[in-house]
């Protein structure tokens, strides 16, 4: 006898750039692959943001909940964004426009709503079932990244407190929810994320790329990641400074004064604490800065570099890691439970040296230069790492937590 069919309802409140829209996609992906009916909810920019995922997913419904746009819904919408940061009043008119939306003849909701990133406004005060996808909790350790630490911390609470399920982007984040907000443990589940697959066309002249910022294949480690506070950019600075017999450090953030604008007090003020540092490390050609790397050029970085330096203080998951676990890249990591998680999860990897997160003299010692051709794929490594854990156990695990007896055909 089949089982249930399967189905997925997002509330989105996040969006689609960045990581967590990175993640999205692939969630989305996963779940056009799998042939499970999908709607994905939200107010316009986040609806706006994920337009192009209807090129891979033509099947995917996109709700705009602000559409009409002169509609009384639309109306009520724009009226409860601009209420008090505290009020739950847009929580509930999303979750009261998404129910609508996703209901069928006139039978109502059946699926928990799965709402992305809850954090970003109140909770609700009356709402169907749903459960919540957390990625990570990094207002606690770095309240600076934050416009408003305590405040995302409450509504994370209540959105944790009144959900059927919270779902975690990894294990080490499922034990901080439990810590922090007294779940049970029955209640946290941990979907870990894993490797994006990323292939590089035969016809890009990687080469003739690196030759351009002054590169060669072997010659040069790769810090990929983006500004914040927790992203170890200062242990990096120190240790590139410290360190006489480095390869050149390429990083993917762009320059410190770059896009300056949007950034916390607290991010701005360490941005501007590097801009001349920086500035003398890449007259010295010790490091190299670029930004808004397109995706062809960027997989001739990780192709081409001698080693990832990772060099975070937390992560969440820590993609930049996974990524070098999936290319079968060299990696310099700092010593932080993600990363370890991320090591521990696939052992058929023993390309990792680890470093005390907070000793820039320790990463110091790692950069020391060994000329090295970048190592050789072995066959069938990338099956393997899909093998051990995929983008489709992170499915899984999602739609267990929507539905208890949803099993995915293998």
């Amino acid at each position: 006898m089949p089982g249930p069919r399967l189905r997925a309802v997002i509330l989105d409140l996040f969006g689609g750039s960045g990581g967590v829209g990175r993640c999205t996609r692939e969630i989305l992906r996963q779940l056009g692959a799998e042939g499970v009916p999908t709607m994905l909810c939200g107010q316009s920019h986040v609806v706006d943001s994920l337009i192009d995922c209807l090129q891979i997913m033509p099947r995917l419904r996109l709700a705009n909940l602000e559409r009409p746009k002169f509609s009384l819904k639309s109306l009520n919408i724009k009226f409860a964004s601009r209420c008090n940061a505290r009020s739950s009043r847009l929580a509930n008119v999303l979750f009261e426009e998404t129910v609508k939306s996703a209901s069928t003849g006139g039978k109502g909701l059946r699926e928990p709503i799965f709402v992305n990133y809850p954090q970003l406004i109140a909770p609700p005060t009356r709402h169907p079932e749903f459960c919540v996808f957390i990625h990570d909790l990094n207002w606690r350790l770095y309240p600076g990244n934050f416009q408003d630490p305590e405040l995302t911390d409450r509504n994370c609470r209540g959105w944790v407190d009144c959900a059927s399920k919270v779902i975690a982007n990894s294990e080490c984040t499922r034990d901080e929810i439990i810590e922090r907000y007294h779940c049970t443990p029955e209640k946290v589940l941990a979907a870990p994320l894993a490797p994006f697959q990323q292939r590089l066309p035969q016809a890009f002249d990687a080469p003739h790329y690196l030759a351009g910022l002054g590169l060669s294949a072997g010659r040069f480690d790769l810090f990929p990641g983006v500004w914040g506070l927790h992203k170890g950019h200062a242990i990096l600075t120190e240790a590139i400074e410290l360190s006489e017999e480095a390869h050149p450090v390429v990083v993917t953030c762009g320059l410190p004064l770059h896009g300056i604008n949007g950034s916390t007090k607290a991010v701005a003020a360490l941005r501007h604490s590097l801009a001349a540092r920086w500035d003398k490390l890449i007259e010295e050609k010790k490091l190299v800065v670029v930004g808004g790397v397109p995706e062809l050029e960027m997989q001739a970085l990780r192709g081409g570099c001698r080693a990832y330096v990772l060099p975070a203080q937390y992560e969440g998951y820590g993609f930049p890691l996974a990524e070098a676990v999936y290319h079968h890249r060299p990696a310099i990591v700092s010593d932080i439970k993600a990363h370890r998680e991320i090591l521990d999860r696939y052992p058929q990897y023993q390309l990792a040296t680890l470093f005390p997160a907070d000793s820039s003299n320790a990463l110091a010692e790692k950069l020391k230069r060994v000329d090295s051709e970048p190592l050789a794929v072995p066959r069938d490594w990338q099956r393997s790492i899909e093998a051990t854990w995929s983008w489709k156990n992170t499915l899984q695990v999602i739609l267990t937590a929507l539905n208890a007896d949803a099993v995915l055909p293998q």
